[in-house]
């Protein structure tokens, strides 16, 4: 469908131009209307115009500026293109201000509209793929959001089942306590440093894999837990020194501090507090320090009444005062290979993420270039077969029109030889309007060769390629060239594919048959009798070969491997674009999965199409 394009101005002069610019440059006029109350009835319908040309004075005394405003107001979105004779610094400022898509000054040519048309309707399309693209971004970042939400939940969830992991794990080594000799057994064989405190922080009880950190258990016992932790960061994990930090400010779950001894939970429990911790065994010189997770629980001592136990989970959780707190017990795990493989881990992942992006840049840019490359061809191919059919057109219609003019000289000479009754009126008028409707009948076909298809739709090969022929027929038989349609079983021939793309292939490569034969007329070295094309069409298994052949000499085989490359042509400057046999491939090979080639055969050239077949529906 072609463009609709609203003239409001109120010179009828002016808009008479503008309409007849408007058809010239083949778009459709919407309406034209000269005041603004009437360019608002219009628009306000359902359907509106692609575009609104508005003169910036109007009729009624008012302003264009001011309809374009209440346009805007309606939520109605049309490109608006102002007309003005004249600019001030004022009127320009009130343009901008309903963010115009272009500014005409009077008098403007023809080509001044065209670009101002042109310009507004691809700032249109780029602000709505824009939108588009900020809805999808938005859904993204909501979809986002949302996962990040079931994480944290899940993530809490597991915490609290390690929290009662850890809770069970301190009340099992506090049973456990009652009988030494099993409890050390236990605990030696465990290869992460298990250890417990009394309420002051020192050291009651650590098993024997302190010694893989360089330690003696026994000389530890009444020393602080602090001993084993870098002097400078003992502050950082400190109850006393990081919470005076924090005294009135709000933090997340995820940003509180973890501190060693932990109080807040009312348990004085420490879940995934990382340390360093010193080093002072001497295989290990190259390092004076490594990073450990510790764990922890505090230790109660039960009172004698059952009114201060509530039970919770599998064991009895005691609801204790601080005046009841014993200790604590916990466990220090290595984590000094994890934490390097996840630093590692990390700048690989930035790395890669790096490369990813320069990749996806690089991809990016070559695909743009390869769109813009392709969307160029695709212009001029369509442009080159709009010629051609403009060309095919007037040879169809040469024949009637000659026939009406024949018609109207014969009104007058009846009129002067007293013929001019009702049936000679009535046998013109069936002549002529015979002949119109032939015409019109022509303009169809050529509009629906030249309708954009979105979808694939179901035909038949043999009929296809007939119209074809009858569509170029009249430039056939102007050029002397007779066409050979060779066919099998019509039923057996039918694909679903494009069926106005496959139509503009078989043009072009009728159109190329069709200038070979010529050049070699004009060369005279070709008889009457060659000045033939040929098309046979059968189906071979599950396919449908399609062979276009001529006698015009074949193709040099020095160029044959490259006729199908963009921009390469034979032709004259200016009687070829090089781009017709190649988008002809980039159809039947990339739209219809399908394959075209070329070959000589005797005293011509050969083009074969093969495409899949499919059962008549």
């Amino acid at each position: 469908m072609n463009t609709t394009i609203m003239i409001v101005e109120d010179s009828k002069a002016i808009a008479k131009q503008i309409r007849d610019w408007i058809k010239e440059l083949d778009y459709d006029v919407f309406s034209i209307v000269n005041t603004g109350a009437m360019a608002i009835n219009k628009v306000a319908k359902d359907h509106h115009p692609d575009i609104i040309l508005m003169d910036i004075t109007l009729e009624d005394r008012t302003s264009g500026i001011d309809v374009a405003k209440r346009i805007h107001e309606k939520s109605i979105d049309v490109p608006i293109i102002y007309m003005s004779s004249g600019y001030t610094e004022n009127l320009l400022k009130e343009i901008k201000e309903t963010e115009p898509y272009n500014y005409l000054l009077k008098p403007f040519t023809k080509r001044d509209l065209h670009v101002a048309i042109e310009v507004a309707l691809r700032l249109h399309a780029k602000e709505k793929e824009l939108e588009q693209y900020k809805n999808h971004l938005e859904f993204c970042v909501e979809e986002r959001t949302l996962e990040l939400k079931q994480e944290i939940e899940t993530r809490k969830m597991v915490e609290d089942s390690l929290d009662e992991l850890y809770k069970e794990l301190a009340q099992e080594v506090i049973k456990v306590h009652n009988s030494e000799k099993n409890f050390r057994a236990l605990m030696e064989a465990i290869p992460d440093v298990v250890y417990k405190v009394d309420e002051k922080g020192c050291f009651t009880y650590i098993n024997g894999a302190i010694k893989n950190y360089g330690y003696d258990p026994e000389i530890l016992i009444g020393k602080h837990f602090s001993k084993l932790i870098p002097t400078e960061d003992v502050d950082k994990i400190s109850r006393d020194k990081v919470l005076t930090k924090y005294e009135g400010v709000e933090t997340g779950y995820e940003e509180q501090p973890k501190l060693f001894d932990e109080r807040r939970t009312g348990q004085r429990t420490t879940k995934g507090l990382e340390v360093r911790i010193n080093v002072k065994d001497d295989n290990k010189k190259d390092k004076d320090s490594l990073v450990a997770e510790i764990n922890s629980s505090g230790i109660y001592e039960a009172g004698s009444s059952l009114n201060d136990v509530q039970f919770k989970g599998s064991f009895g959780v005691i609801k204790m005062r601080e005046k009841d707190f014993s200790g604590s017990v916990g466990v220090v795990r290595d984590i000094t290979e994890r934490k390097e493989l996840e630093d590692k881990l990390k700048k690989q992942e930035e790395e890669l993420r790096e490369l990813n992006r320069n990749l996806e840049m690089r991809v990016n840019s070559e695909i743009k270039k390869r769109r813009r490359q392709e969307e160029i061809l695709v212009q001029q191919s369509k442009l080159a077969a709009m010629g051609e059919m403009i060309g095919a057109i007037a040879h169809q219609w040469r024949q009637p029109l000659t026939a009406l003019g024949l018609a109207v000289q014969d009104f007058q000479d009846a009129y002067h030889y007293g013929e001019l009754d009702e049936d000679y009126l009535d046998k013109m008028v069936k002549s002529s309007m015979s002949q119109i409707q032939y015409m019109s009948k022509t303009i169809d076909d050529f509009r629906n060769f030249f309708k954009p298809e979105k979808d694939k739709s179901s035909f038949n090969i043999a009929k296809t390629i007939k119209e074809v022929i009858s569509l170029i027929s009249a430039q056939l038989d102007n050029a002397n060239i007779r066409v050979e349609l060779r066919t099998e079983s019509v039923e057996s021939l039918t694909i679903k594919s494009y069926l106005n793309e496959f139509m503009q292939v078989v043009i072009n490569i009728l159109h190329n048959a069709r200038d070979a034969v010529l050049q070699r007329v004009r060369q005279g070295r070709i008889s009457s009798e060659n000045r033939v094309v040929s098309i046979k069409i059968n189906s071979v298994n599950e396919k449908i070969l399609i062979k276009i052949s001529d006698r015009a000499g074949g193709i040099p085989e020095n160029i044959i491997d490259k006729i199908f490359e963009p921009y390469f042509t034979t032709k004259e400057e200016g009687k070829g674009t090089g781009v017709g046999l190649y988008m002809s491939k980039v159809i039947i090979e990339k739209n219809m999965n399908g394959k075209l080639y070329a070959e000589n055969s005797g005293d011509g050239a050969v083009f074969t199409i093969e495409l899949p077949r499919i059962s008549e529906l």
